[in-house]
């Protein structure tokens, strides 16, 4: 009897399991007929329900919240003063200027929430859209802020309202010093002005942010700082300061001194507090020595030269050797003058030198293989100002003759390195918040495209490109451009041939254009035309407040800009070898962007005095 029972147990069972079974194979049975092409139930991105939409119904919807964002901008407000900050910080003259600084990655989130249930291991598959029948799945629109470059923004808008506050600080009066108070302050709370934009930006809901202040309090008090009173007297007591430089271990270096008069020095002094040990110290404040260090790094430092070289009647001849730079490492030398001068009392130290090798360094020109053309790039900047079209001219110069090894990883922002007016560049206006703020690097979208095309067809390994946040007259056509911006986005490649690569850069009139010299290894590039689809309205003009304009004047300063979306594809073949082809495609989305104008608006109006807060 007992057996019979068992197996009756054992029957039931066998049946619930695979009537379950059956139920489960029939619900994604269903699912996948319903839903095909469509997002399954359970599916959101912050809180909005995907459920039987397609992908292209779903990317509508939060597009539609995304173009709201980047017409309206996110607001600051303190009391009677409202900035804006878009998500493309605009340049009133030159759209190399004009970088995204809110990023989000719509695509990569519906693709995340669209392929949960999808393409996986067959179990996982099903037990994934399972959960999703009965429990949801909320995923958070993906997003990045360039947060220095906000910080910066909010800074310059809103500081003139502000209070700082200070420690203690030394100060002179002929050989005579005293130590002031410090202060309390009151100042922006940046932090959490960021916080609340990125809980903006993750809700996507864009309401205005009030700036709060926060109270900055002295790290430490007179009191603690008048102990050092003696060892302060000590330091003014040295006659002089001896800087020397020397040869290391490392390198050879001429033996070089500076002297340094009390007069100087005596202003170099400080006080910072140790968070660890708790207690004031005395210093030389970096800022001073460098300033100092500036007035005589010519003396001292020497850049570093890279082999260049040129093409004359198809053969490459050497025009400048590599070799090595020199400069002042400026952490070492002041930890230096601490060591030795505030804690050791002596009055000599040395100033420490760092030796930069030059990239490329080549001793035999006869072993490089360079001997026929491998690739052209062109671009026109015509109709381009003035200033843009000198940049043009500065970095494309700047990049002439370099050589690449084969393995190479060529970094165009490495490669111009800094963009200042050291180096001979001008610069351009940029709006951010209220203000328009010089910054250089106008024109240098320019190189990097033309870089870029010659790069893809050259057949070599690019690494990393980004387009343009809106389609740029000078990049024509759609889809063959390429941004850069220190130290991100960058255009990187590969020399993934076995020979040395020639770089020769051409300005002809208003026209660049760019070769790869080398040799051949044989393959074969080609490209197709791009194709552009997608073509959406700029909308409406756009106005922007500013104090640089008389109140009411209007300036104009982009023109509309039609959004799109691109797409070009490069096929490398290798006749000469048993490599498969290689085919690869490069797509590009542009925003639209409606023209803009600046407003002049009266300073007066928004000027809000912080007097009564801090009392």
């Amino acid at each position: 009897m007992k057996i019979n029972i068992t197996k009756q147990k054992i029957y039931l069972l066998t049946l619930i399991s695979a009537s379950f079974l059956a139920l489960i194979f029939v619900i994604n049975f269903v699912l996948d007929q319903n839903y095909k092409d469509k997002f399954y139930p359970g599916a959101k991105i912050n809180g909005v329900s995907l459920s039987g939409l397609s992908f292209e119904q779903a990317e509508k919807i939060f597009q539609a919240k995304l173009d709201g964002f980047h017409r309206d901008g996110q607001k600051f407000i303190y009391q009677n003063k409202t900035i804006k900050i878009y998500p493309i910080a605009l340049s009133t003259t030159d759209p190399d200027l004009s970088r995204e600084i809110i990023l989000f990655d719509l695509n990569s989130t519906l693709n995340s929430a669209y392929n949960l249930g999808r393409g996986e291991h067959f179990f996982n598959s099903l037990w994934n859209k399972i959960k999703m029948v009965f429990t949801n799945k909320n995923f958070s629109l993906q997003f990045k802020i360039d947060e220095t470059e906000i910080r910066k923004i909010l800074t310059n808008n809103f500081q003139e309202l502000e209070k700082p506050g200070c420690n203690p600080k030394l100060k002179f009066q002929d050989d005579n010093f005293t130590i002031a108070d410090g202060k309390s302050g009151l100042t922006f709370d940046y932090d959490l002005a960021i916080n609340s934009l990125k809980d903006n930006l993750s809700k996507l809901n864009f309401e205005s942010i009030d700036l709060k202040f926060k109270l900055s309090q002295p790290e430490f008090f007179k009191e603690e700082a008048l102990e050092l009173a003696q060892e302060i007297e000590q330091i003014l007591a040295l006659k002089k300061i001896e800087l020397y430089t020397s040869s290391t271990s490392e390198f050879e270096f001429p033996y070089k001194t500076f002297i340094v008069w009390p007069v100087e020095f005596k202003n170099w002094l400080n006080f910072t507090w140790n968070k660890e040990l708790r207690q004031v110290k005395l210093i030389f404040e970096s800022k001073k020595v460098e300033e100092y260090l500036n007035t005589i790094k010519w003396r001292i430092e020497k850049p570093v030269k890279e082999a260049k070289f040129k093409l004359i009647n198809n053969r490459v001849v050497e025009f400048q050797g590599s070799q090595a730079g020199y400069q002042i490492d400026l952490e070492k030398t002041l930890n230096n003058l601490n060591q030795e001068i505030i804690l050791n009392k002596n009055n000599t130290t040395q100033i420490a030198i760092k030796k930069i090798e030059p990239q490329t360094n080549i001793s035999n020109i006869n072993d490089l293989g360079i001997n026929e053309l491998i690739g052209i790039g062109t671009s026109s900047f015509a109709g381009s100002p003035v200033n843009r079209k000198h940049n043009i001219k500065v970095g494309a110069q700047s990049l002439n003759g370099l050589l690449l090894a084969p393995g190479d990883i060529f970094s165009t922002n490495q490669a111009l390195g800094d963009i200042n007016a050291a180096k001979g560049y001008l610069p351009e206006l940029v709006i951010k918040g209220n203000e328009t703020i010089p910054e250089y690097g106008g024109g240098l979208c320019q190189v990097a495209t033309t870089l870029f095309r010659t790069a893809v067809n050259s057949g070599l390994d690019i690494t990393h490109r980004k387009s343009h946040a809106y389609r740029v007259s000078y990049y024509e056509p759609a889809g063959t451009d390429a941004t850069i911006y220190s130290p991100w986005p960058d255009l990187r490649f590969i020399n993934d041939t076995p020979n040395y690569l020639l770089l020769q850069t051409k300005v002809v009139g208003d026209n660049l254009r760019f070769e790869f010299w080398g040799t051949s290894d044989g393959r074969q590039v080609s490209t197709t035309t791009p194709k552009i689809w997608n073509i959406t309205s700029p909308g409406e003009t756009k106005y922007i407040e500013t104090t640089d304009l008389k109140p009411e004047k209007i300036k104009c300063t982009e023109t509309a800009h039609y959004g799109a979306e691109a797409e070009f594809t490069r096929t490398i073949s290798y006749p000469d070898s048993d490599k498969e082809p290689k085919t690869e495609s490069w797509y590009s989305k542009y925003r639209p962007w409606q023209a803009v104008c600046l407003v002049g608006i009266d300073p007066n109006k928004i000027a809000t005095s912080t007097e009564e807060v801090v009392e």
